[in-house]
């Protein structure tokens, strides 16, 4: 009877919660479901500010939160514009025209000797950049809209071949929309609103002497400026500008005149041109040194690893290449795993403007116990450098961290990135003479469509037999060496 009293007792109670669970059903899941869908809100918002936010990210680690980093990828406080006349550098070698007439060129339009140079010919265009005597000059605009950093540069070291072929030093100016080339694509351009503004920097001098070092010495005066021609087509420009001082074209007329670099390969004095364009400012290396101090980098201690994803790429590349895609998140792994095994290194400096793309990598990479760092600033799905983005101060924060990104890439041992981007061409002629680009293809329809660059002579000798490098994973790869690309 005792136990029936006290089970009597208690089932009372069990029946009123059952009565009252069966009453309240719906209440009941409409609160759980309510509550379910706000933690994966939660969930969502905070997977977001962490692809968003960058910093350091180490194995496991969280970003550090923008607030918290000591080099804000910001320009400085001073003034970008170089008020006093800049002065001859006295290292500068003498140049006349004598220096050309004992060239052959391989292009008709452009600087491109046949000869070799010890320096591939990086003194002979610095030399010809500063002459002793100024008074020949090609102005430049660049107006060339959602075009990225390497295509923009790409098309700089064309107009810079054809000033130096011409005898002529090359200035950039700041683009002005209130003229243009009379052709379609230039009408086409202005009906997209297109060279309106700047693209790099958002304060004077407005051009890309804002992140690099000057070009020349030499600066046009107003009265020459006035007087400038602007050519119609390279076949006519000879007789158009012959006895003329100032001639004055926009970056897009390079573009679009296929005449002057299409069908050229890589021409031998390529390299020395993008070198002397994109020398970064103290300024943009001291920032770029505060990063890598940050992120505990040191020179050749860790390889750079290049993801180029977003919606406006991969429509480039469906319509340009017939079919051709960049490469998937997956191809990337193979050859970082390679790479870090044979230069024996775990640190990996990650450059991409896609946050899915970043997150994805550093979940792999964190499973390999590989340490991932990367800049700290905002990134998208889609392109926003170049004229992209109309969201105030977005063009000056996407140049400084592509000339933080290009300095500390050329800073790592190696750099794994897709063939079919000017990013990867930008990387590899920046960073120094004679260097070279191992092609490999993942995944892919026949042509590389990834490269592997060693960034220095010792790096060379640990990665060592390219052909080879996917032997160490002990295993069969998606990824094999060679196909043109």
């Amino acid at each position: 009877m005792g136990c029936g009293y006290q089970y009597l007792q208690v089932r009372p109670e069990v029946d009123g919660l059952e009565g009252f669970a069966r009453r309240n059903r719906r209440k009941m899941q409409f609160v759980f479901f309510s509550f379910l869908l706000l933690l994966l809100q939660m969930s969502e918002l905070y997977l977001k500010s962490v692809c968003a936010s960058v910093g350091r990210q180490g194995a496991g680690e969280i970003p550090t939160p923008p607030s918290q980093t000591a080099c804000p990828l910001a320009a400085p406080s001073i003034q970008l514009e170089h008020t006093r006349p800049l002065r001859r550098p006295s290292s500068v070698l003498p140049w006349s025209d004598a220096n050309l007439s004992g060239l052959t060129h391989t292009s008709r339009f452009l600087f491109s000797p046949r000869q070799l140079s010890p320096d591939g010919w990086f003194t002979a265009i610095r030399a010809s950049q500063f002459p002793e005597n100024c008074g020949r000059y090609l102005i430049i605009e660049d107006d060339l809209d959602t075009a990225g950093v390497g295509w923009t540069a790409s098309m700089l070291n064309v107009a810079l071949m054809f000033a130096v072929r011409d005898r002529r030093v090359l200035v950039e100016k700041r683009v002005n929309s209130t003229w243009g080339h009379r052709t379609g694509h230039q009408r086409t351009r202005d009906k997209r609103g297109h060279g309106l503004k700047p693209r790099w920097c958002d304060r004077p001098p407005f051009t890309h002497q804002c992140l690099f070092r000057p070009w020349t010495h030499c600066r046009p005066t107003v009265q020459e400026i006035a007087g400038a021609v602007v050519p119609s087509a390279p076949k006519g420009y000879q007789l158009e500008t012959k006895n003329v001082s100032v001639v004055l074209i926009k970056l897009t007329w390079v573009q679009d005149e296929t005449a002057l670099w299409m069908g050229q390969n890589r021409l031998a004095a390529s390299g020395a041109t993008f070198r002397l364009l994109f020398q970064p400012r103290s300024w943009v290396v001291t920032l770029a040194k505060c990063v890598m101090r940050e992120q505990g980098l040191q020179p050749r201690s860790y390889f750079s690893v290049h993801i180029r994803e977003s919606a406006e790429k991969a429509a480039e590349i469906r319509r340009l290449r017939q079919g051709f895609r960049m490469p998937r998140m997956v191809t990337y792994f193979d050859l970082t795993s390679a790479v870090a095994t044979r230069l024996q290194q775990h640190k990996v400096w990650v450059q991409t403007a896609s946050p899915r793309a970043l997150a994805n990598f550093s979940t792999w990479a964190q499973l390999k116990q590989l340490a991932v760092s990367y800049t700290d600033n905002r990134r998208s799905e889609h392109d926003t450098w170049g004229g992209w983005s109309q969201d105030a101060g977005a063009d000056m924060t996407d140049s400084i961290v592509a000339a933080v990104n290009a300095y500390i890439g050329r800073q790592a041992s190696a750099v794994i990135s897709p063939a079919k981007s000017a990013w990867t061409n930008y990387l590899l002629l920046t960073a120094g003479f004679n260097l070279r680009a191992y092609s490999y293809c993942c995944r892919c329809a026949g042509h590389a469509n990834m490269k592997v660059i060693p960034m220095a002579k010792e790096a060379t000798a640990r990665l060592g037999e390219m052909a080879t490098l996917l032997s160490v994973l002990g295993r069969p790869s998606i990824c094999r060496h060679g196909a043109a690309g």
